[in-house]
């Protein structure tokens, strides 16, 4: 059977697809249901229940075999995710998560710095999105007394907790937050972002914050790279909360 932790199915609710299309670019297609096909075409039926035709040549068939028989084929892969129909009727409701995740194009983790010298990164494992599993992260101690502090005050008035130690590169801070249930996720968020820019108000020589949830029973909850242009997106409600979770979340 497979497994997927409960706090995803918890933030997804009744919304889960079951098939994902990859493309030779490296984006993905949401579908709900496995590709057909037809001479030099490949049908794909969209989450809206459009039918679309792209070409053979586009088509990654040995990627997408492989991320359909991963522990997340049944469900959802989030990731540089992009849904090719636009056409969609408008909803005066707040959209719930799975509404966000047909409409939404999913972006990539930026690269910060050619010059950044990266840590022991090299033997994680990746996550079925292409990126470290930080849940393997061992990170160095940040050996600053005021990040440390500023940490615990920021995360014990919100009454959850986190630590701080060095990122994967210079440059970046690894913060691991408990979690147990989907607004304690968006409450981290908030903080986090919040933390970052005051970081840097300080004259703290930080570009991003990278960052891993895990509940009581330390099973992954998410993971998420902030930086300053993000932080700053979420705490000016450029974005919501769940909108900013299904955007950057790293799966």
């Amino acid at each position: 059977m497979r497994v997927v932790s409960f706090l995803f199915l918890f933030l997804l609710g009744d919304f889960l697809l079951s098939y994902v299309v990859i493309l030779k670019d490296g984006s993905k297609i949401i579908a709900t249901k496995p590709i057909e096909k037809k001479g030099n075409k490949v049908i794909v039926t969209l989450t809206t229940g459009q039918i679309t035709a792209l070409k053979e040549s586009e088509v990654d068939f040995e990627a997408t075999r492989k991320a359909n028989e991963s522990s997340y084929g049944d469900a959802i892969v989030i990731g540089d995710t992009k849904v090719i129909s636009t056409k969609q009727p408008p909803v005066q409701k707040q959209p719930s998560l799975g509404e966000i995740i047909r409409k939404g194009v999913l972006q990539k983790t930026p690269i910060l710095s050619e010059r950044a010298k990266p840590r022991d990164t090299e033997g994680l494992p990746k996550t079925p999105g292409g990126y470290p599993n930080l849940m393997l992260f061992a990170p160095e101690p940040v050996g600053d007394e005021d990040i440390e502090n500023l940490v615990k005050t920021v995360f014990s008035k919100i009454n959850l907790e986190a630590t701080i130690g060095k990122g994967t590169i210079d440059g970046r801070l690894f913060l691991r937050v408990i979690t147990n249930n989907s607004r304690d996720v968006f409450k981290s968020l908030r903080a986090a972002s919040f933390l970052l820019l005051k970081l840097r108000e300080k004259g703290k020589n930080v570009e991003a914050l990278e960052i891993i949830m895990v509940n009581e029973r330390r099973e992954r909850a998410g993971q998420f790279l902030i930086n300053v242009d993000r932080a700053r997106e979420l705490l000016d409600e450029k974005v919501s909360s769940r909108e900013f979770f299904v955007r950057y979340v790293e799966f």
